[in-house]
């Protein structure tokens, strides 16, 4: 008994410090936020399938992933180098800011002028008519100058501002939207329209909030853009491997086991990605903390708590996850969609050590994105392929819940190796 009251008081004793703790305070309240977002956008599809039917359906999907595609090729990285760079110096941030805008709008710019010129020599290759193609090109030298601003806000810790602007402004595209169906004036065009102004107020919104920060005039200095780009494209082969290892699943899946299969998966996926939205959060939160922690001694045992904490809350989550996934997936998909229940179960233990492993990562772009945090992810995605490849003739969607979670699981192997590796290093210098 008195084994069980000291333990139970050390818990209390934990969770009154991180109750006090202003990161996990910014953690939780980006958490609730991710939540309310994707409530939000739940309601959001809803409102766009029911108004626009299946065909305008997919033509507003389509815009959206025109410009989404743009944004994710021609950011370069630079999002992640602005928050490492401005939570290293804040006096950098009004360089960064003008050199934000260059890179968002003149590159933005430079994309939908390529796309545009080729689809005038090929006008066979558009997937969308002109007033909409338009419209999604719009979109990107405006969706990347927001991601940029977003990610300066993070790096001097503006945390609830980078919250609230995301929050509010699609509650206001939400009730826009609301008042087009209910004016019967709704289109795809107008429903692009919407989405156009709202990512350019954020914008505003955002670098209005970051003006609270400047010590100087905003200018462009391509000197620290040059030297910004070599931490920025680790940052973007980094991610780039890293979506590779999440979603090469589903993808073979399509292509091995058919639609039927694959839509089962998805819902596993789904659920999983649920689950590992607390690690993303609270890497976010994490990464400026530790790239303006000066000490790297104090910068590693931050991680190293953190990853530890993140390891024992992925347990005890996934546990309560793995119970609830049935009666879950019964009353929210139907009968038909019980298969991914097994799937789940199989990508729980690799969620779990992606979770921890992606602390790990954030410490390693504070670090100065050492070579590590591109080779683990690339390696992982060619695990994750060769896995695909010999399990899911075998064992159906289940094999890619097995490969998946060996492959995150062996991106957790190749960091912690990394690690052992330095020490021995450090320790024989």
């Amino acid at each position: 008994m008195r084994a069980i009251s000291e333990a139970a008081g050390w818990i209390r004793v934990r969770l009154r410090e991180v109750a006090a703790s202003d990161f996990a305070r910014k953690v939780a309240e980006t958490m609730a936020t991710r939540v309310a977002l994707l409530g939000i956008g739940l309601v959001t599809s809803v409102l766009i399938a029911r108004s626009l039917g299946p065909a305008g359906r997919g033509l507003q999907a389509t815009v959206a992933a025109i410009t989404a595609l743009g944004v994710q090729f021609g950011n370069l990285g630079l999002h992640s180098s602005n928050t490492y760079y401005v939570a290293k110096d804040k006096r950098l941030l009004p360089v960064l800011v003008g050199n934000s805008m260059l890179v968002g709008l003149g590159v933005g710019s430079i994309i939908c002028l390529a796309v545009a010129a080729a689809i005038a020599v090929r006008p066979d290759i558009s997937p969308l008519a002109p007033t909409l193609l338009a419209l999604a090109l719009a979109g990107v030298p405006i969706g990347l100058s927001y991601l940029l601003l977003q990610n300066l806000l993070l790096g001097v810790g503006e945390v609830r501002a980078y919250n609230t602007i995301e929050l509010v402004m699609r509650i206001v595209m939400v009730l826009v939207l609301a008042v087009l169906i209910v004016g019967k004036r709704v289109s795809v065009e107008g429903v692009a329209l919407v989405g156009l102004a709202v990512s350019a107020i954020s914008g505003w919104w955002a670098l209005a909030r970051l003006r609270r920060h400047l010590n100087a005039k905003v200018t462009v200095a391509l000197p620290i853009l040059r030297q910004h780009l070599s931490y920025g494209v680790k940052a973007y082969f980094s991610a780039l491997f890293a979506y590779t290892v999440l979603r090469a699943d589903i993808l073979m899946c399509k292509y091995i086991l058919g639609a039927e299969p694959t839509g089962q998966y998805s819902i596993a996926a789904s659920m999983a990605d649920l689950v590992y939205m607390l690690p993303v959060v609270a890497g976010t939160i994490m990464f400026p903390r530790l790239s303006a922690t000066a000490d790297a001694a104090d910068r590693w045992m931050k991680a190293k708590r953190a990853a530890k904490w993140m390891g024992v809350l992925l347990v005890g989550l996934a546990l309560l996850a793995g119970l609830l996934a049935a009666p879950a997936v019964r009353l929210l998909y139907g009968d038909a969609f019980l298969p991914a229940v097994p799937a789940f179960l199989w990508l729980l233990p690799g969620i779990v050590a992606l979770g921890v492993n992606a602390i790990l990562m954030n410490y390693f772009a504070s670090e100065g994105m050492p070579a590590v945090a591109v080779w683990s992810p690339a390696l992982a995605s060619l695990v994750n392929i060769g896995l695909n490849l010999w399990l899911l003739p075998q064992m159906g969607i289940q094999g890619a819940g097995v490969a998946s979670s060996l492959a995150y699981c062996s991106m957790l192997m190749f960091s912690l190796a990394y690690l052992r590796s330095r020490q021995s290093r450090r320790d024989n210098a």
